[in-house]
């Protein structure tokens, strides 16, 4: 638990160095922590296992069904004589970077959704049992936030997104309610009548017509996480419902994450048996969270409700932690390859490089426009 709360402390630390004197190095530092810490992990969460059983089987010419990309990306390692730390270690600071680029362009406040990222479920932490999906999910964020005229770009991000795991395809849903413009008021009579039916189908008649413990035998589980996508669902239609009112402004991107969000969770909670396929899909709307909630302090006068956030996503972050399987104790190594000269020069190589993308490439941008203010001229634009 202890490198887990180095991690936290690092991070909010670099964050308030951040605020006092706003740096795009620091921000990118921070990101680079964060893959790194993810990157060297050693037999620390469930797939982390599974993924060395892939990595060896295809060394050693086995049949497994997984993405050719990765296939390819593990044949490449091999021939230099590496080993599958490489590709935790690549795959975590592409997500990394990504996840930066995203919450760089669209958050209002980044600290805040650092935090968020960082503590809160199904973000960071989830990204230790889920390397591939992780950094496709990432890389199709990072993919909208592009000017669409650089359709070229966007073409081989999302194809590329596809190639690392197979559900991005889901993509195209985003892509097209992003260019879709609703009405809120469409929206909410379409979401509030399913959100009812899928309410009453699965927590009334269903369930009235079971016994009691019936209902714990068979249906507990599933009934935890429907209230998980029930309470993420009702937060979405929250905050699009204070952006319609003018309370607080959102980015069409956002727009677009919310509401392929509530179509994917209504859609699981319609369909029990499939909802955990379901919670794979969720995973790529739900990042809307991490730059709508710190819009939410715009409704208070006082700081009180960032401090209570803050405790409460650390404290998740804990107790997720400690729930958790194969996450504790955090354990790290960087045997990136069989020969402990290749190694050490692997290692020297990624340190320089590193510290060229933050010095030298870190330079700060003189905005003329504030996030928050580019954001809100886009709202207002927009009514």
């Amino acid at each position: 638990m202890i490198p887990y709360g180095i991690l936290l402390i690092t991070v909010c630390f670099l964050c308030y160095l951040n605020q006092k004197k706003s740096s795009k190095t620091i921000r990118k530092l921070i990101f680079f922590i964060l893959g790194v810490f993810s990157g060297i992990r050693y037999y620390v969460s469930v797939d982390y296992e599974n993924y060395c059983d892939i990595f060896y089987a295809i060394k050693y010419g086995n049949y497994y069904s997984i993405e050719k990309l990765f296939v390819l990306i593990s044949r490449i390692v091999q021939h230099f004589g590496g080993t599958p730390q490489i590709i935790f270690l690549f795959y975590s600071l592409l997500f990394s970077y990504f996840i930066f680029q995203f919450i760089e362009k669209e958050s209002t406040d980044f600290t805040f959704s650092v935090i968020i990222f960082l503590c809160f479920a199904p973000f960071y932490l989830s990204s230790f049992n889920t390397m591939r999906e992780a950094l496709s999910v990432s890389i199709l964020l990072y993919s909208l936030t592009i000017d669409e005229s650089k359709k070229a770009k966007i073409f081989v991000l999302f194809l590329a997104a596809i190639c690392i795991h197979t559900s991005a395809f889901v993509g195209v849903l985003l892509w097209i309610l992003k260019k879709v413009k609703i009405k809120h008021e469409i929206i909410f009579v379409l979401f509030f009548s399913a959100l009812m039916y899928a309410f009453l189908s699965i927590y009334g008649f269903n369930y009235l017509s079971q016994s009691l413990s019936d209902f714990r035998e068979s249906s507990y589980s599933v009934s935890a996480l429907g209230i998980s996508y029930l309470i993420f669902l009702l937060f979405g239609l929250f905050v699009l419902y204070l952006s319609c009112r003018g309370i607080i402004p959102i980015t069409q991107i956002e727009k677009s994450l919310i509401i392929y969000s509530c179509i994917i969770i209504l859609v699981a909670l319609l369909s029990r048996k499939y909802e955990t396929l379901f919670a794979r899909f969720i995973t790529y709307g739900s990042f809307y969270f991490v730059i709508s909630y710190p819009k939410l302090q715009r409704l208070f006068s006082s700081a009180i409700f960032r401090y209570i956030s803050y405790v409460f996503f650390m404290g998740y972050y804990f107790i997720t932690l400690r729930s958790a399987r194969a996450m504790i104790p955090y354990q790290c190594s960087l045997q990136f390859f069989d020969s402990k000269i290749s190694n050490v020069f692997f290692i020297y190589i990624l340190v320089t490089f590193i510290t060229f993308f933050l010095v030298f490439l870190g330079k700060d941008e003189i905005k003329g426009q504030s996030n928050e203010n580019k954001i809100e001229g886009q709202f207002e634009n927009g009514n």
